[in-house]
C-alpha cells in the first residue's frame, strides 16, 4: 500500500494495516472465516478503486456552504 494514502504521519502509519484489499473492479471480498454473513447481504459495497467510488461529489451546506 506503500504511497496509496500520499505522505502520512508516523502515528498515523501504525494505524494502518499491514495488509490492504481494494477492489479493481465491480467485486466484494469477504472474510469466510467469520459465521456473521449480514455484511454479504448489504445493498452497497464500499471501499474500491473504480472511479464511481473514487469521484464523489462534495455537497457543502450551513456553515461549511461556500
Amino acid at each position: 500500500a506503500a504511497g496509496v494514502f500520499g505522505s502520512v504521519r508516523p502515528t498515523v502509519a501504525d494505524r494502518i494495516g499491514d495488509v490492504l484489499v481494494a477492489a479493481r473492479a465491480r467485486v466484494a471480498y469477504y472474510d469466510n472465516r467469520l459465521d456473521d454473513r449480514s455484511p454479504q447481504r448489504m445493498v452497497g459495497q464500499h471501499g474500491s478503486l473504480t472511479l464511481e467510488e473514487s469521484v464523489v461529489p462534495l455537497l457543502r451546506a450551513g456553515a461549511y456552504a461556500v
